[in-house]
């Protein structure tokens, strides 16, 4: 099974609506309405700006691949708990370094290569405390996951207020 699939099978399909799907790339977030369409349309992506407070009820965050900073990443969940509406779920897959030594090595060799990164900046990317990161933007952890061989990190959070 790929990791794509695990992943998928672990999050589900969005359970309440309005939902939203976002990713970063290189420090870029980008947001598309997970709202059901037509098979030959997909929905158009849109800028967070445009998305109202609070007016979420599900969203995806993929973080696979991402090699943003601390303080981007920073702003990325402070923008997701913005159009989170209180109640509302996110979920986060983020790249981890697996426990086991070779793997989080191979994972280091492996990872996004952005402009005047080193391998140590990559070995402390993949070590990063996604779960932490989302408590500290001010939601509640229900749940993380390790999949893929702990090669991705699935949270599950809530916004309570």
């Amino acid at each position: 099974m790929s990791w794509r699939r695990e992943v998928e099978d672990l999050v589900g399909a969005p359970t309440a609506s309005p939902a939203l799907i976002g990713w970063v790339v290189y420090g870029v977030a980008r947001w598309r309405s997970a709202a059901p369409h037509a098979a030959s349309e997909r929905p158009a992506a849109t800028d967070a700006t445009t998305v109202a407070d609070a007016s979420i009820a599900w969203m995806a965050l993929w973080l696979v691949g991402d090699a943003s900073s601390s303080a981007t990443r920073t702003a990325v969940f402070a923008d997701a708990v913005r159009m989170l509406a209180p109640g509302a779920t996110l979920i986060v897959v983020d790249h981890n370094r697996p426990r086991q030594f070779p793997a989080a090595v191979a994972a280091v060799v492996r990872a996004p290569r952005p402009p005047g990164w080193s391998p140590a900046a990559r070995w402390r990317r993949l070590a990063r405390a996604t779960a932490q990161e989302v408590r500290a933007a001010g939601l509640a952890v229900e749940r993380l996951r390790l999949a893929a061989g702990e090669r991705i990190q699935v949270v599950v959070a809530r916004r309570l207020r």
